[in-house]
């Protein structure tokens, strides 16, 4: 799954357990990240620190447990 444009940096623990299915043109991502002491930057923001939490992914939706973030000015 590609990042959107707007993510200019991504860094951290990430454990992926995420089976792919489906065809290249229609790919179906199932499974789990779990982000730890990540941080992020999106467009021109302030940088995202601290993040942590779990992505569930299905073919359907996008479930998010317990994420936790600070914006640094």
């Amino acid at each position: 799954m590609p990042l959107p444009d707007a993510v200019s940096e991504l860094k951290g623990l990430v454990s992926l357990g995420v089976r792919v299915e489906g065809t290249v043109a229609s790919p179906r991502f199932i499974g789990d990240v779990v982000l730890r002491r990540s941080s992020a930057r999106l467009g021109t923001g302030p940088p995202l620190t601290d993040i942590s939490g779990t992505i569930h992914l299905s073919p359907d939706r996008v479930d998010v447990d317990n994420l936790s973030l600070q914006a640094d000015a």
